[in-house]
């Protein structure tokens, strides 16, 4: 499916295609963070038990930030929407020719 993760930093949408089960790790990796758990479990150890994340810079593997969250994809959204991002399901749209008079 194709999706718009929009930058509210630059006001800038881009379009790409992710998997809907996994949108928000899939966005959260395209734009260059990913998710780490602060007990080094594995993030595939999804339960109801809230859990501290840190988001991680892809680039330098610095630390951005830490939160609490339960769910994975849920703690990527909230990754994402404290980065300045939002994810959507959307139309990418059609090429448009502009003419300069």
């Amino acid at each position: 499916m194709t999706y718009a993760i929009r930058n509210s930093s630059d006001d800038s949408t881009e379009y790409t295609e992710l998997n809907a089960e996994d949108a928000y790790s899939q966005a959260l990796a395209h734009v260059g963070f990913y998710l780490k758990r602060t007990d080094g479990q594995d993030l595939s150890q999804d339960s109801d038990d809230i859990k501290e994340f840190m988001v991680i810079d892809w680039s330098d593997s610095t630390l951005v930030f830490k939160f609490m969250e339960g769910w994975y994809e849920n703690a990527c959204l909230k990754a994402l929407t404290e980065l300045g991002f939002s994810v959507e399901e959307a139309e990418e749209p059609e090429n448009v020719i502009q003419f300069a008079f």
